[in-house]
């Protein structure tokens, strides 16, 4: 992720959430799980998207992956998504894995401060993976993947009560650098 300081914003819609591809989901309606070219996604102007340089070596991880957010919103309460992803020299964007915090359960503030930077821990999962020379790491941060999670109606409401009227906008902001750094941490094996 940058190491200078700003924000990288997006629109999050709970009426158009992003559509998950591959991963953990193993649906009935023909979604198939495990790793999947992501590049459908790439027109979406709901996801950030933050890339490394090509790797000049090999790359094996190996463990948990865990991304830590510094995040505004201006909805009383609103979900954050991380995904790590393989970028093949190809063109190919592979999902590798994926996690999901929902605010309300994180910040002890009810309803949220509207532009106000939190700071949430995405747990992703644990992969092992070798990433080749010439890949390069990328995270893919948004607000929704579905159906591997329930659209969050951004209103603060109980689970369960909101109507499609309810349903919610939300502007949502990715700190980067400075002194709220939003960071990757990786499972690096030596080698």
């Amino acid at each position: 992720m940058p190491q200078q300081p700003g924000i990288d914003e997006y629109v999050y819609d709970p009426r158009d959430p992003v559509p998950t591809l591959g991963g953990r989901l193993l649906g009935g309606g023909g979604e198939l799980a495990g790793p999947r070219d992501q590049r459908p996604l790439d027109e979406r102007s709901d996801i950030i998207r933050y890339t490394s340089e090509p790797l000049t070596q090999d790359l094996e991880l190996t463990g948990p992956v865990r991304v830590e957010l510094w995040a505004s919103t201006d909805a009383p309460d609103t979900d954050f998504t991380a995904m790590l992803v393989d970028i093949r020299p190809d063109g190919r964007v592979l999902n590798l894995c994926e996690g999901a915090v929902r605010a309300r359960h994180v910040i002890p503030v009810s309803p949220l401060v509207p532009g106000a930077a939190y700071h949430y821990t995405l747990d992703l999962a644990a992969t092992s993976c070798l990433l080749r020379r010439g890949h390069r790491v990328g995270i893919r941060v948004s607000s929704s993947s579905f159906p591997e999670w329930e659209p969050n109606p951004n209103t603060g409401n109980p689970v369960g009560v909101d109507t499609d009227e309810d349903l919610r906008v939300a502007r949502q902001g990715i700190r980067t650098g400075g002194i709220h750094p939003s960071r990757v941490i990786l499972p690096i094996i030596p080698r």
